[in-house]
């Protein structure tokens, strides 16, 4: 236990159905069980912008961050500028065609999403009693979190340390964002984020290739933490005869997703002479894409759909324990995606399809570990549906036979976290 040294965790948010939560979690956990001082500081944005990312306001659980950790927690409270303020008052109407737009101009006028206060606050009374040494470790986006965690570190004389889930401006745009957006982005905030590059003590990522995006002569402090999941727990819910045959998406729905039609395609003809009865295809926390049902109506596959909201990890459970199938729609033509819901679904070992290959990080995840198909035609698609037919009838376990030490958890990506921390 280090008694002299400090951990400042800031985070972009501490509750809700996230799958970010779990893995800042296990990084909190891992560093209480080595740090006698640790805060966890986050901003307190009006309840309105979880609406519009899809979070429902009754998942604040007993296992919550701000209730596990109710004496470390630091909230600050920003004074919203006049873009946030309209925005957050418009943020839970249904249709967020409306309300993008003011995302977009507060990145052109701020430089930051919006999620992001743009005054500072009082570090002193905020943050009390900190060691004299420590660490201030950021974990983005939105990337105004970055600049936040800089402020902290500044004024405690902490070393800083910055972990990305997903790139900033170097790699590909944000999958619902405007690519001019981004490109106006890339050309205002690239001096900012190679500065907190060059100050940064260390920078953990969770790939390879996006660690690749990074200029050469930052490598050597940047390390992969990838995408973890509680597979140890997993184990014994996990049915291998489901009464229906379920093919799930979990997650968020993008756009681009939706361009490709190979998976609609392949199901349309799959389903053909078969009991549909027995045929569910699931979008658990999809509502918010509003192109999903068109195309579904349009392969005449809305009958047999389910599209939700973002459900609490109690209810998204039975679902995924109850897969056939897992599914990917991979994300245009970006092949450095790899997204948390992978590791999930890993977790839960049924056979993951990948209709059309994105010749990146996804399919190579699912080539390594041994855990389904990635397809390149319908005709792939169609073939491997009937093989998981067949095994669903003749009540074949349709349970992986991965080992569980080959995936990744979150309680060993931690730790591997809090090493990387002490050797600095």
């Amino acid at each position: 236990m280090l008694t002299n040294q400090g951990i400042i965790l800031v985070l972009p948010h501490i509750d809700g159905n996230r799958t970010s939560i779990e893995r800042f979690k296990s990084f909190i956990e891992a560093f209480n069980k080595n740090y006698d001082y640790v805060k966890i500081v986050t901003v307190n944005f009006p309840k309105s912008g979880d609406a519009f990312l899809g979070i429902d306001d009754n998942d604040t659980g007993f296992d919550s961050i701000a209730r596990l950790y109710p004496n470390d927690v630091v909230l600050i409270h920003p004074s919203l500028n006049f873009i946030q303020a309209v925005f957050f008052k418009w943020a839970n109407i249904n249709n967020r065609k409306w309300v993008k737009p003011l995302i977009w101009l507060h990145q052109l006028i701020y430089g930051n999403d919006i999620f992001t206060p743009t005054q500072n606050f009082d570090i002193q009374n905020s943050i009390l009693n900190a060691p004299e040494q420590g660490y201030v470790i950021a974990c983005g986006g939105p990337f105004g979190i970055f600049s936040m965690a800089d402020f902290i570190s500044e004024h405690l004389g902490y070393k800083l340390v910055l972990d990305y889930r997903d790139p900033w401006t170097f790699g590909f745009a944000p999958m619902d964002g405007s690519a001019a957006i981004h490109k106006i982005k890339k050309s205002i905030k690239r001096g900012l984020e190679i500065n907190l590059l060059k100050k940064a003590a260390l920078i953990t990522t969770v790939s390879k290739t996006l660690k690749s995006y990074f200029p050469i002569q930052l490598q050597n402090k940047i390390f992969v933490l990838p995408n973890g999941n509680t597979t140890q727990k997993l184990t014994p819910q996990i049915n291998p005869h489901p009464l229906f045959f379920n093919l799930v998406y979990a997650g968020t729905l993008y756009d681009i997703q939706l361009q490709d039609d190979t998976f609609f395609n392949a199901l349309k003809i799959f389903i053909q002479g078969k009991d549909t009865s027995k045929i569910k295809l699931l979008f658990i926390g999809s509502a918010a894409n509003k192109q999903l049902p068109k195309k579904l109506k349009r392969y005449g596959l809305l009958n047999l759909s389910t599209i939700t909201t973002r459900l609490n990890k109690q209810s998204l459970v039975n679902y995924m324990t109850n897969a056939t199938c897992f599914l990917h729609l991979r994300y245009g033509n970006n092949s450095g995606v790899i997204t948390s819901k992978q590791a999930e679904y890993l977790a839960y070992r049924k056979a993951i399809l990948l209709p059309n290959t994105d010749n990146g990080d996804i399919a190579e995840s699912i080539l390594l570990h041994n855990a389904g198909m990635v397809c390149n035609s319908i005709q792939d698609n169609v073939l491997f549906l009937d093989t998981l037919w067949f095994k669903f009838l003749n009540q074949q376990s349709l349970t992986l036979d991965c080992q569980a030490q080959t995936i990744s958890n979150r309680e060993s990506i931690a730790h591997n976290f809090v090493k990387l921390i002490m050797r600095l």
